[in-house]
């Protein structure tokens, strides 16, 4: 099961690029393959392990407002 953001046979701190068109799909399937009768379903982008959204897949230094908008 390949992340996201890591890069196919490599480390976790490896990083790629972000497709859009991936995480879209990834989303999507979150929302639409749960069987809201027996569960719900917890969104979240990180967690205190993981370097956050904005330092990842944003621009933390001369966006960070910008960027924590986008993503929020």
């Amino acid at each position: 099961n390949q992340s996201l953001d890591q890069q196919a046979g490599k480390e976790k701190w490896d990083l790629r690029t972000l497709d859009l068109g991936e995480l879209k799909k990834v989303l999507v399937k979150w929302q639409t393959e749960i069987d809201f009768n027996h569960a719900w379903n917890s969104l979240f982008w990180e967690n205190h392990d993981i370097p956050r959204v904005i330092s990842r897949w944003g621009n933390d230094q001369e966006y960070r407002v910008q960027s924590a908008k986008m993503f929020a």
